[in-house]
């Protein structure tokens, strides 16, 4: 019982993780676009 507690609690911090993680990436790939429109429209 406690395992099967401690896997479902171990799956759910791994998925938290993952999707964390993902939102990090669009986030610094959305701030990459503007700098570089910002860069584009400034020449």
């Amino acid at each position: 019982m406690s395992q099967n507690l401690t896997a479902s609690v171990f799956v759910c911090q791994s998925v938290v993780h993952f999707f964390i993680n993902k939102l990090r990436v669009l986030w610094l790939f959305d701030q990459a676009i503007s700098l570089f429109w910002l860069a584009k429209a400034s020449l």
